[in-house]
């Protein structure tokens, strides 16, 4: 999949909402695995947009960070999906 731009809210940080842009690297319908600007702590919740593809409209996913770990320009973060689809683990194209 070619690095995509997610959007999320933060939801549970201890200083209050913010919008943090995620640059995806892998997606499925379970979660996402991608790189960002900032440490997130798990279990933060979030709330991701994910912009339209393939003919499907775009949508908010509601999740929560299962890690994030630090890599050279930022960190690598993966954030398991709590709004799943039926037939949760399939990769989405």
């Amino acid at each position: 999949m070619e690095a995509t731009a997610v959007c999320f809210n933060r939801i549970s940080p201890p200083g209050g909402r913010a919008v943090v842009q995620v640059n995806v690297v892998d997606i499925s319908e379970g979660g996402l695995g991608g790189t960002i600007g900032e440490l997130l702590a798990p279990p933060e919740e979030v709330v991701l947009y994910l912009p339209p593809t393939g003919g499907r409209g775009g949508r908010h996913v509601r999740g929560s960070v299962v890690r994030c770990e630090q890599v050279d320009r930022g960190y690598r973060i993966g954030v398991a999906f709590s709004d799943q689809p039926a037939g949760g683990g399939r990769r989405l194209q």
